[in-house]
């Protein structure tokens, strides 16, 4: 994680309070800056709105009064009765004409239904002809759970790296003020909460300077890894081989040391690691960076160390998965697999870090394909001879992170 930069005077305190991590605190300074000026609030949400990518939706919220009322975790009471939950930061114009919805998020994924209680929320509010929104801020990829972009009042996600230099820049009328605020800004910026759009491309390309490329690499692990462990919940949930499985029984993310690290790095690559099923706590899926080749590769893959034997028809399952064997093999020419331990896709730099998109949209995209395919396949259900993996583990370097530590 990036070292705060030295600071003085009351950015040191600044610096020395904000908790790295911590969504509710900085909703909390959000809200505090734009209860204290109305006119920063209008502007935050104006741009807010203008950078939202669902167009329909965004239109029919402009134009954003001039000046607004914001609240931080603001209580959804349904018309019905009980509660929608509480919003991190709701805007409303002084006549409630207009009320704006914004959900912060830097390392945690959505709770269950959680922007579909949001947008039901704005549903109820009274007077018909109120334009109401819904958007959220996340860290460097789109969270499963996200309504479609056709959904009524779902204004679409924004990344906060994207917008960190318009943030810094809304006017604030107190000129003490407005230096905190950038002050803050810039701290969470470099505890490395704000995530990232770009990766060094030279860098990558250049895997000789693997170890200076790997913080950034493990950054980006770090923050696909629980979004991709959602979309893996999800595909298997659906299959029948999982019925009665409990969802967060079916996977989890496998971690290290004290500190429950995610990434896992080696010199030529950096990984996640996911546990198929939770309580057995054996790898079947890895997502990873691969270095030492002319390029740089991107890969998901399953792991079934008892490959070489179920395929020689031996063990209970053997014929599920010599059939999702051949599945993945004539699904397209990009799979690899030494046919003892791996199936992987592998995904040259082109379709990630040149794509015509942020380099962790790709990234996610890729990851939901391919890991569709593995699901569809039968390779990851558990009647596909589990018990066969059982056995050794493939030899795995030791983490570089400790190894030169």
């Amino acid at each position: 994680m990036p070292a705060v930069t030295e600071r003085q005077g009351s950015d040191a305190v600044i610096a020395a309070l904000r908790r790295t991590g911590d969504e509710a605190q900085l909703t909390q300074v959000v809200a505090a800056v734009a209860g204290a000026d109305r006119a920063f609030a209008g502007r935050l949400a104006e741009l807010l709105i203008m950078r939202a990518p669902n167009a329909r939706q965004r239109d029919s919220m402009l134009p954003v009064p001039a000046e607004l009322d914001c609240r931080a975790e603001a209580s959804l009471r349904a018309v019905a009765g009980g509660s929608h939950g509480r919003v991190d930061l709701r805007f409303d114009s002084p006549d409630r004409d207009f009320t704006l919805f914004v959900e912060n998020k830097l390392h945690s994924g959505y709770g269950h239904e959680q922007l579909r209680r949001y947008s039901d929320a704005l549903g109820d509010l009274p007077t018909e002809d109120r334009r109401t929104g819904l958007l959220s801020i996340t860290r460097n990829v789109a969270g499963p759970g996200e309504p479609s972009a056709e959904k009524k009042r779902w204004l679409g996600s924004l990344r906060w790296k994207a917008i960190l230099g318009a943030l810094r820049e809304l006017p604030v009328a107190n000129l003490e003020l407005r230096r905190q605020w950038q002050c803050f800004l810039d701290v969470v910026d470099e505890q490395g909460d704000f995530g990232m759009t770009t990766l060094d491309r030279d860098a990558v390309y250049g895997w000789a300077s693997y170890l200076s490329t790997r913080g950034e690499l493990e950054q980006l692990i770090d923050d696909l890894a629980p979004k991709a462990l959602e979309h893996v919940k999800d595909a298997l949930a659906d299959r029948p081989a999982w019925d009665d499985v409990p969802s967060d029984s079916i996977a989890a993310l496998a971690t290290r040391g004290q500190q429950e690290k995610i990434p896992y790095p080696t010199q030529q690559t950096v990984q996640a690691r996911f546990l198929i099923p939770v309580q057995e706590g054996w790898e079947r899926l890895r997502i990873q960076f691969l270095g030492g080749y002319d390029v740089p590769y991107f890969t998901v893959e399953a792991r079934r160390t008892g490959g070489a034997q179920l395929l020689a028809g031996h063990g209970d399952g053997h014929g599920k998965f010599a059939e999702a064997d051949r599945r993945l093999a004539h699904l397209d020419r990009r799979f690899d697999s030494d046919s003892r331990t791996y199936w992987a896709r592998v995904h040259a730099p082109d379709e990630w870090l040149e794509a015509d998109e942020p380099v962790a949209d790709a990234l996610m995209r890729l990851i939901r394909d391919d890991v569709d395919a593995r699901a569809d396949s039968g390779m990851l259900d558990p009647d596909s001879g589990f018990q066969a993996d059982l056995g050794l583990a493939p030899q795995d370097e030791s983490p570089a992170d400790e190894a030169t530590a």
